[in-house]
């Protein structure tokens, strides 16, 4: 439950302002999002979290899926 609030409270400024960004920003933003959720290891609040960053930037939540994936297959200790 804390990771919860950590990552709300992590991804709340970025994404308030994700809207007025440039480009460049919105992909550091995306980058910051995908980053977070790769840690999450709860499937079910992964899920809430990949809703909730794809609504806000209109990305589709396939590729944020394949980026968290990826990122978590990075983050392997071996």
């Amino acid at each position: 439950r804390n990771s919860m609030h950590y990552i709300h409270f992590m991804l709340r400024d970025d994404l308030e302002t994700y809207e007025y960004a440039n480009v460049e920003t919105k992909l550091d933003i995306l980058k910051k999002c995908v980053e977070l959720l790769a840690k999450i290891p709860d499937a079910l609040e992964l899920e809430v979290y990949l809703n909730e960053v794809s609504d806000i930037t209109k990305t589709d939540k396939a590729v944020l899926r394949a980026e968290v994936i990826e990122q978590q297959d990075r983050d392997l200790p071996f």
